[in-house]
This record gives structure tokens, sequence and C-alpha cells, in this order.
């Protein structure tokens, strides 16, 4: 609303161009033109214009020299309030200084970034008459996506469209063709560029020849297009040392983030942070990562790398097991048959093994594993076999009468972990043992299966 008397114009939906509008004899006008980097220059004809481009923001405007073209445009207020966001230098910093550590990710991605994806190269500007007629159409990138997506070029008609053709050749040698015909006004192609894994250059034109025009008119393209595979981080449960609160890992792109966060055996946050690193940590190379917080049980480490396209990875560590106290079931010599008179044992790991469960598998996806061993008497192959049968023994019993409904995974060892060293051949019952665990993630090495 203005003071009594005042008209406004109509606002201006559209950011990508400025509109020319009607408005009463008191609105304010001032003569203003479109603008090539930070400069005020005339708008002209293409046939008088050139291609400008800045390097640092990628932008490439079409335009002329102070003294050339037709008369200048006049815009209101409110057009000048548009054209503040594409002429202040802050705002198109904003746009444009988002190649490097800016958090885009893909498969996902930050919010509120730069307006609707990442835009390497826009403004691109055809006239598709004299100046009156304003630009033609509008130019914009996709250039870096996820591996299962593809990089386009977009281009948005402000005019009407007899043949829009796109000729670019890729660095290794590919050359693409593509072709849309008898577009309307304000209407989005999307011209999508099958690409490989990686980085690649395209060189060539952009071909319009407008609805009242008979000859095509050719925009000249240089741009670099990447499909980025997923980043993975890996820690192996070696790395991890929860007494000095320290682990290692590596991410496979180079790094500029880390964002952490330790949670405890209650659900509570033991402590939070990030770490940034410039210049970015080497892709595949180890390093460490301290953290900090409240004392507490560390149940859950939740990390989230981002590399310097702003592609992100989440993964949830979980360090936490528990060993569950019991007295050995005692099997007959070759058999994994679990005798009437051992049941007891099982059944009072059971009570154990059921709250333990009710308490943590609200933080945790828990599941149970249990390893057999034997002593060293027979042959070791033969003594692998039988303990991995007595361990699935074992755990059928316990999932079945506990009722227990959580993954249940077991492994033979035989006698190559033994409790008490040995000699071959050497009857010892500390050796003949099982091992109960609840944790989330494998707690040691082995052939764990169902």
């Amino acid at each position: 609303m203005g003071p009594p008397g005042t008209s406004w114009p109509r606002p201006v939906k559209k950011m990508g161009f400025v509109r020319k509008h009607k408005a009463s004899p008191q609105s304010q006008r001032l003569q203003l033109q479109p603008s090539v980097g930070r400069k005020m220059v005339s708008s002209v004809a293409p046939a008088a214009t050139k291609p400008v481009k800045t390097k640092a923001s990628g932008y490439v405007h079409w335009s002329s020299s102070l003294n050339s073209g037709p008369p200048r445009r006049s815009y209101s207020l409110r057009d000048l309030a548009m054209m503040h966001w594409l002429l202040d230098p802050s705002s198109r910093a904003m746009s444009s200084g988002h190649h490097g550590s800016l958090e885009i990710p893909g498969p996902q991605r930050y919010r509120g970034a730069m307006m609707r994806r990442l835009l390497w190269v826009f403004g691109c500007l055809l006239f598709a008459g004299p100046a009156a007629a304003g630009p033609g159409v509008y130019v914009d990138l996709n250039p870096v996506v996820p591996l299962g997506k593809k990089p386009s070029v977009n281009v948005v008609t402000k005019e009407r469209v007899r043949t829009l053709r796109l000729h670019i050749v890729r660095s290794d040698g590919q050359v693409i063709k593509k072709r849309k015909t008898r577009l309307i006004r304000n209407k989005r192609v999307r011209f999508y560029l099958d690409q490989p894994e990686g980085t690649f250059t395209y060189e060539g034109h952009l071909f319009v020849q407008f609805k009242k025009k008979d000859e095509e008119q050719p925009m000249p393209l240089k741009f670099e297009a990447t499909v980025q595979g997923p980043l993975d981080i890996r820690v192996a449960s070696e790395d991890i040392d929860l007494k000095n609160r320290r682990l290692h890992l590596q991410v496979s792109r180079a790094c500029v983030k880390i964002i952490w966060s330790v949670h405890g055996d209650d659900g509570k946050i033991l402590g939070k942070g990030e770490e940034n690193y410039d210049p970015p940590r080497p892709a595949h190379q180890r390093f460490a990562l301290d953290w900090h917080g409240k004392e507490g049980v560390a149940l859950k480490i939740k990390l989230k790398a981002v590399d310097t396209r702003g592609f992100f990875k989440s993964v949830a560590l979980f360090p936490w097991k528990i060993e569950i106290p019991h007295e050995e079931v005692v099997f007959a010599s070759g058999s994994h048959r679990i005798e009437k008179d051992q049941r007891p044992k099982l059944d009072e790991t059971v009570k154990k093994l059921a709250l333990i469960v009710k308490r943590y598998r609200r933080f945790a996806p828990v599941k149970l594993w249990v390893a057999g061993h034997t002593d060293t008497v027979g042959d070791a192959g033969s003594n692998k076999s039988l303990s991995r049968r007595r361990a699935r023994a074992i755990a059928d019993y316990l999932a079945r009468k506990g009722r227990l409904n959580l993954p249940v995974r077991v492994t033979g060892y035989g006698e190559s972990r033994l409790l008490v060293e040995t000699e071959d051949e050497v009857d010892e019952a500390r050796n003949r043992r099982a091992e109960y665990i609840l944790s989330v993630e494998q707690p040691m090495a082995g052939d764990w299966g169902r």
C-alpha cells in the first residue's frame, strides 16, 4: 500500500527476468538497463551482441557496448527491487559461491540450497527481436547429480519458439544432438545428458529459431557436468576406542566436514559437534576423530561426512555390546542335542535376555549372536562343524523359549579360539563353551549365519 492517490504496478512473479508493467503517472520511474556483471548496458538485438562470461560465477550474458543499441527501457520501482537481486554482488555471491563446501547432498540435499537446485550456469539470454521484445530464452544447467540421475541443460522459452536444437560434443568425443519443436511461451524444456560416472566437459551450441524469425540464432555453450558416485564411510570395529573417545575413519571422496553425535544406552545424547577440514581430508585417507561430552555408555555414534560438492553420507555405528552371563550347557560327546537336565540353564538365560532386550531395543535394532567353541580333542574341521551345530541348537532354544522376536546369528570357531591354551588332544572342559552376545553390529570376525 502507498499514500493516497498512489498506484503501484503489479508484482513480478518470475525472478528469472524483469517484465515492464504499466503504472500510473504517480509511479516514480528510473531508467535502468539489463546488466553484464556490474556494468549498465543497453539491450540490443541478437545480431549485435556477443557473450561475456564471468569465470567466478559462471554467468553468461548477451550484451553490447554502452554506446550501441536502441533507446533505453524504463522500469518501475518494483522492477528495480527485482533487479536488485540480480545485480547485487552479495546476492550473486550466494548463487555462485556454492561449488565448494555448501552442503547440497545426493541422493539427499540440504534444504534451502540456493533456489531449487545447484545451477552452475544461468542467465544465458537470447533476444527474440528488438530490445523492446526482451529476453527470448533462458538457459541453466543441472550439472552435478548423484549416480543414477542425469545432468541436464534446461531451457525456458519467453517467446514462441519454432525449433530448439542442442548440438554439443563431450570431452570423450561423444556427440549429443537433441531437438524440440513448436514450443509455446514460458515452456520449460530439459535436455538430459546420458553420461557415465565422472566429470566431463561439453562444448557446442544451442540453436533457437523463434516463431517470427526464419533464421536460427546460435548460443555458444561450454560447461562441465559430473555424475557423482555414492559417498562411502568406512569404520572398522577395531577403529573405535570407547575408552579414549576416538575413532578412525575413511571417506571415499575428499571430505570437508564431519558432523557427529554420541548417544548413550539410555537414549540420551552424550555429546555432539562438527569438524571442518581446510584443506579437505583426501579421499580414502584414514584420519582420526575425537569426541567429547558427558560420561556414559556409548550405544550409538552417528556420523555425517560432507564432500567438496556438498553431497553427504550418514552412518550410525553401534560399538555397544553385552555378553550375557550364563551357565555352560554340557553336551554328550560328538552331539549337539540339548539334554533335558541342561534346559534349566538355558531357561535362566532366557529371563536375563528378555530383560536386556526390553531395555535396549527401544534405542537400537539389537541382535542375538551365539558362538560355539570346543577343546582340541578330535579333528579341527570336525570340531568347527560341531561347534556351529551346538551354537545353532542353543540359539534356537533361546529364541523359541523366550519368544524374543529378534534376529539371531550363529558361528562355530571349533578349537581356533581356546579360552585355555592346551596341546592337541587335550580334554579341557573350559574350552567347551558358548558365547551369548547382544549387539547391533557383528561383535567379532567369523563366518556368521542364520
